[in-house]
């Protein structure tokens, strides 16, 4: 019997009403899943936990979804719980991916009870990568490295980021060999750049290329070559989302749509490039020139540009700059209305050349009477596995395969002069306690006369990262009191070596903690502190200043300086005058952590970069950075609270002015002990601070250490 057409109608509406639910129902749970992505925990689940057997995780429950292997809401939400329920049945509740779990069980709950599927955007099924593609080179592209880092790496950012990447980049591995198919999850592109500036980019050149550099590796420690995969396509903007305010987490993620990869593209970049474009990751960077590069980079730009997008050398596309391999990266410009200064600037560089040869020379015997080698880059070659989350513009760490007790410091930009006063510092200080333990020194593979880098101990994790409480529970005041003591004592300590840091901070401190025993007084665990980074070290006797001195390079510019913060004797005569009136020095402002700076080289604006009329006490400097960062210890909070370290003139009101200080002890520190500790170094006049020796004495005078951790 045939139905009637009523009855047809109503099978049809039926029938279609169905496949609406059901189209409503999975946009409803890839909707579900893009929410919890913006939770740091879960980074933890992105891929199975190989601690939880059979876990599920997000990149397999998208897959499920666009597979149509959820027939209901139900059943897509019983697999999402088995994401947290799973871990928190076998892991103790103290390990982080518990406590991960239960924040992303709370996130979940709170999104169910928060959300409405009124306004439900449309969640585009798969991203896949399209065939290669002629790309168009006139566009804008901005480049983002999401090269892992190692596994052990100590570092809670860089671990974050590689996790919440490892979907994206197992896909572009496995695409290189295989075309996506309809059940590839979305691809998601996790940034440090928050939602606001990521629209703004898309506002501006709505058109514009994204390049993911990865799988990165480097042909030597000094020249800056870079062998990469770059997967270039396109962010889409209606895709993106914010990420919960934390230090270590990204800011954002947008769902990112792959045109076509590029494997083994080689980049010949400057220091600058390098550490602007491979080395910053997770961050969205223009394609072009940097306002502190000097001009033959921008040829270099303009050539990692055509390389991205097109796959090639990027040397064997456009003209490189007409210098030689060696000098391709040196500030001073030879250009033709110059040509009576540049002879003579060559014979200055020539002088300044033979001279730095000189002190490493000496540095080399120094390093071979304390049984330090003085090794080749090339023995380091293949074996540097990942750079540490310490790149800068000046050094670069990296992991050794295969040894997580070693890393590797290539300098990039450092002067002759910082170079020496690194290397030297080490190795005066590798014995002595809460010292870094520098185990080589290494010279370029083409000049063993040039000192390019060094290896030394790893450590696990910075003092920044060891405070954080959400990374383990608070410290105890007996934690505190210990690291506060092993601080001072790093301060006795190269004091009394005649070296000054002046860079005290809580990233340049690194703490190993001691498992097992020995236990502090209230049964906490104990760590060591070590102090690292000597790149803007003095010398505080003439001895050792008259040794090691290293005139500056005459023939690089002011406004290209490697180091626009370096202040140095010029000539012999300026040496002795420096000799006469140690241990102060002549200086510049200091721009880095403000909050740590006395009056004396705090900065008046961020244009203030000229030589101070006054000289500096270097290290009764130390003594007020170390006792700004002891106040952030004990206290848990930044010191000179409520004040922004970018706020220079609020900060030189309170800094330079006795009674400000008081005062602000007086509202924001708890305790009469602690204020009388804070006093002894947090002085305008650097003269009456206390020396480390006089502190560490004051904290043994009976009844002292008792009453601060009492406070």
């Amino acid at each position: 019997m045939m139905p009637s057409s009523h009855s047809a109608t109503a099978d049809s509406t039926c029938q279609h009403d169905q496949q609406r639910y059901s189209d409503h129902d999975k946009q409803t749970m890839l909707q579900a899943i893009d929410d919890l992505l913006s939770c740091t925990a879960a980074s933890y689940f992105m891929q199975p936990l190989p601690q939880v057997d059979s876990a599920m995780d997000f990149t397999s429950l998208e897959t499920n979804v666009l597979a149509d292997k959820y027939s209901s809401w139900p059943s897509f939400e019983q697999d999402l719980g088995l994401i947290w329920s799973d871990p928190v049945k076998v892991l103790p509740p103290t390990s982080a991916v518990y406590k991960a779990a239960l924040e992303l069980k709370e996130t979940y709950r709170s999104n169910s009870q928060s959300s409405s599927t009124a306004n439900l955007q449309r969640v585009p099924a798969s991203l896949k990568t399209a065939d290669a593609i002629q790309l168009d080179t006139t566009l804008p592209v901005y480049v983002a490295s999401i090269d892992p880092d190692s596994s052990k790496s100590s570092t809670a950012e860089s671990t974050v980021y590689d996790r919440m990447h490892a979907p994206l980049l197992d896909y572009l591995e496995h695409s290189l060999d295989n075309p996506p198919t309809a059940t590839t999850p979305s691809h998601r592109l996790f940034l440090k750049d928050d939602a606001a500036t990521l629209r703004q980019h898309c506002i501006v050149h709505p058109w514009f290329y994204t390049a993911i550099v990865w799988k990165v590796s480097q042909a030597s420690l000094s020249d800056s070559k870079f062998t990469v995969n770059v997967t270039v396509g396109r962010l889409l903007a209606d895709h993106i989302h914010s990420m919960a305010a934390d230090t270590n987490s990204p800011r954002s993620w947008v769902k990112f749509l792959p045109l076509t990869t590029h494997p083994r593209v080689q980049l010949d970049l400057s220091p600058a490039m390098a550490a602007t474009f491979i080395h910053r990751r997770c961050k969205l960077t223009p394609v072009q020139p940097l306002h502190f590069q000097p001009k033959k980079d921008h040829v270099l730009i303009q050539t990692m540009k055509m390389a991205l997008l097109g796959g090639f050398r990027a040397s064997s596309t456009l003209p490189t700059p007409a210098v030689s391999q060696q000098s391709q990266y040196d500030d001073d410009l030879h250009l033709p209305d110059q040509q009576g200064k540049t002879v003579a600037n060559s014979v200055a560089h020539e002088n300044y050349s033979k001279m730095s040869q000189t002190v490493f020379s000496r540095i080399k015997k120094l390093a071979q009477s304390l049984a330090i080698p003085v090794c080749s880059e090339e023995k380091y070659h293949q074996q540097i596995q990942a750079h540490a989350n310490a790149a800068g513009f000046f050094k670069q760490v990296w992991y050794v395969n295969h040894n997580a007790k070693l890393v590797v410091q290539a300098f990039q930009r450092m002067t002759a002069s910082q170079r020496t006063t690194e290397i030297v510092s080490l190795l005066r200080l590798k014995s002595l306690p809460h010292m870094p333990k520098i185990v080589e020194v290494l010279h370029s593979k083409n000049d063993p006369n040039n000192l390019i880098g060094l290896s030394m101990e790893r450590y696990e994790r910075t003092l920044k990262h060891y405070m954080r409480p959400h990374t383990h529970s608070a410290l105890t005041a007996h934690q505190k009191m210990d690291l506060i003591r092993q601080m001072l004592q790093c301060m006795e300590t190269i004091h009394r070596v005649g070296i000054a840091h002046r860079d005290i901070s809580e990233v340049n401190f690194m703490v190993n903690v001691k498992e097992g025993e020995p236990k502090l007084p209230d049964g906490s665990q104990a760590a060591d502190l070590y102090l690292i980074d000597f790149g803007k070290a003095v010398f505080t006797t003439p001895d050792d200043l008259k040794q090691w001195w290293v005139a500056k390079d005459p023939t690089t510019p002011e406004p290209l300086d490697q180091y626009k913060g370096e202040v140095m004797p010029r000539n012999l005569k300026e040496l002795n005058v420096w000799c006469a009136q140690l241990p102060w020095i002549h200086a510049k402002p200091d721009h880095g952590y403000c909050h740590y700076r006395s009056i004396q080289t705090l900065p008046r604006n961020r244009q203030d970069r000229a030589v101070l009329p006054w000289l500096v006490h270097p290290m009764a400097e130390d003594m007020y950075s170390v006792m700004t960062l002891i106040w952030k210890v004990f206290s848990d909070m930044e010191p000179w609270y409520g004040v922004l370290d970018t706020d220079l003139r609020e900060l030189r009101d309170i800094v330079g002015d006795e009674f400000n200080m008081k005062r602000k002890f007086d509202k924001d520190v708890y305790g009469e002990c602690s204020r009388e500790l804070l006093s002894l170094c947090l002085k305008v006049k650097p003269e009456e601070r206390a020396t480390a020796t006089q502190v560490l004495a004051w904290l043994d005078a009976p009844g002292h250490v008792d009453a601060l951790i009492k406070e």
